[in-house]
């Protein structure tokens, strides 16, 4: 995995920064590769094996993990995420922004990272995943 920078994409550069692998992300906020053609997620929590995406619209929280999955299998299942070939993922329903935040952040800690990137700010990147 590349080596992790705690500063992160500036903000005037979210919806223009060319995208990379999630597991290639090496900064917050990073645009990164869905599964399918134009799908974008942005980096928001990372550690030495794991880095993990997310994307939203007004109800719905989209989260993928990538890294290594098999090491990490009982974080990424204590946090309700399905693992796949190659990485893990879940589309979760939320009502509001409340409980948008209350998911990530019962997320995040089920997956025990081991990071000193800051908790995201998820209305940065509100609406801008596809």
């Amino acid at each position: 995995m590349a080596k992790l920078d705690s500063s992160p994409v500036n903000n005037h550069i979210l919806g223009t920064s060319a995208n990379v692998k999630l597991a290639l992300a090496t900064k917050m906020y990073q645009p990164t590769d869905g599964t399918s053609g134009g799908s974008k997620y942005f980096c928001i929590a990372a550690d030495q094996d794991l880095r993990v995406g997310v994307r939203g619209n007004s109800n719905t929280l989209s989260v993928r993990i990538e890294g290594n999955l098999v090491k990490r299998s009982s974080d990424i299942n204590a946090a309700g995420i399905t693992i796949k070939e190659g990485y893990a993922s879940d589309h979760i329903k939320c009502a509001t922004p409340v409980e948008t935040h209350r998911v990530l952040g019962a997320i995040l800690m089920a997956l025990n990272l081991d990071s000193n990137w800051p908790l995201p700010k998820l209305k940065l990147l509100a609406n801008q995943g596809a």
